[in-house]
């Protein structure tokens, strides 16, 4: 696990933001809280399509993010749990899971729902908001019991470990320039 730590001390998550559209909701119609979104984006040249679902009865948001070219993450499937405040990540390519315990930056499900239908029904694109996010590894989870079921489900073969986020500070200095 050593190997894991230091290859995933500094590791970088690129996630398409939620403004990404244009959209296509593609409705359960067999339960009103349960809605689907497709979600076109581009990373350089290279156009994918994300899919998200939002149930706003159970406050998750879960988004299947596809690998692209220039990203190391690889394929990345992500769970938003509100309620726990949580976040799962599963990378099946690293073979592993990363769990982070706040959704304070991610946009509530009926926000967010509100916001791709109103993306949808207007049929107008706009560019995608690519979020940079450092997470540092401090630990692994061992009691999957404070998981929702699908948080547990998806990270069944893979180990999880906890995540948060890297607090980068900056100092500014004035150099004088003699000339």
């Amino acid at each position: 696990h050593q190997e894991w730590k230091v290859y995933l001390l500094f590791f970088a998550l690129f996630v398409a933001s939620s403004s990404a559209a244009p959209a296509c909701k593609c409705q359960d119609e067999d339960k009103e809280t349960l809605s689907k979104y497709k979600v076109k984006g581009k990373d350089g040249d290279e156009e994918y399509e994300q899919e998200i679902k939002i149930d706003t009865e159970k406050q998750t948001e879960t988004y299947h993010i596809p690998k692209t070219k220039s990203s190391s993450a690889g394929e990345v499937d992500e769970v938003y749990d509100f309620k726990r405040n949580l976040v799962m990540r599963r990378m099946p390519e690293h073979k592993a899971c990363f769990l982070s315990e706040s959704t304070e930056n991610a946009p509530k499900p009926q926000d967010l729902k509100n916001a791709l239908d109103k993306q949808s029904a207007s049929g107008s694109s706009e560019s995608v908001n690519i979020t940079e996010d450092n997470y540092e590894v401090v630990g692994t989870v061992n009691d999957r019991s404070t998981l929702s079921d699908e948080m547990a489900a998806m990270c069944a073969k893979f180990p999880i470990y906890r995540i948060r986020r890297r607090k980068v500070s900056m100092s500014v200095e004035k150099e004088n320039v003699e000339g």
